[in-house]
């Protein structure tokens, strides 16, 4: 979503001043091609809308995910709020994120588990996304996930997890309490996931401790599992999560 917003103009000395909040993210997976870890993929993504809000401006990011023989494999939408941004001009909106799985008003997350994050996850998931046998260079590291001089800037008392690593790790603890559930053998594909990002997880040197409350929907041959995750002491981290299985055998 980052190189949307800076190939449309944006530059590194506004996004340190205005931070990027309230993420949303959606990811579809299309459920025809398998894919395994060695395989080659292409991206392509494009900002597809900008609008006005009170408090700055809402960016939405496309990436469409193929194989290099075209075979498409993913699409994801990635959205977020430039806080104190302002808008030249009018809305643009050139395509919407699809509408996601959302609980029944007033239904009851009923299950909880806790999960244990260790502080140097930020870190683990930062390598995992570039190639760490190139030294990063300090001018790169623009991010409040890992530096800790830019997130006190940023208004933040500590590092931040990027909310693709927060998320990551809910969806392998719901994976294993499905697992323990006995009902991994029925689903076994991941079709879809989905959340909204409404508060950042600060890591200074401890290990943070954070509560998973979810509940199971099964309709049409899928499994929802929608979900909320909770800081000990300071609320909710993420709201409105779905994680949607089928039946379709995966190499994930």
């Amino acid at each position: 979503m980052f190189a949307s917003i800076y190939h449309s103009g944006y530059t590194r000395e506004e996004m340190i001043k205005n931070t990027l909040a309230h993420h949303t993210c959606d990811v579809i997976f299309s459920g025809k091609n398998d894919f395994r870890a060695g395989d080659e993929f292409e991206s392509n993504f494009k900002m597809i809308s900008a609008t006005k809000k009170k408090s700055g401006i809402r960016v939405v990011t496309k990436f469409v995910h193929s194989k290099m023989d075209g075979q498409h494999v993913a699409e994801g939408y990635f959205g977020g709020v430039i806080l104190g941004a302002e808008l030249e001009g009018e809305d643009t909106v050139i395509d919407s994120m699809p509408e996601r799985p959302l609980r029944e008003d007033g239904t009851k997350l009923v299950e909880s588990v806790e999960l244990l994050l260790p502080p140097n996850a930020a870190h683990i998931w930062d390598a995992c996304i570039r190639d760490t046998r190139v030294p990063k260079a300090k001018s790169s590291d623009i991010n409040v996930h890992t530096n800790l001089d830019l997130a006190e800037k940023a208004g933040f008392k500590a590092r931040t997890f990027t909310g693709l690593c927060l998320l990551a790790n809910v969806i392998t603890l719901l994976l294993c309490k499905v697992d323990t559930d006995g009902l991994r053998e029925n689903f076994t594909f991941i079709e879809r996931y989905g959340c909204r990002f409404s508060k950042p997880v600060m890591a200074l040197f401890d290990s943070i401790l954070l509560d998973v409350f979810y509940s199971y929907k099964f309709e049409n041959s899928n499994l929802t599992i929608f979900f909320d995750v909770v800081q000990k002491t300071d609320g909710t981290a993420i709201k409105d999560g779905c994680l949607v299985l089928g039946t379709k055998k995966s190499h994930l």
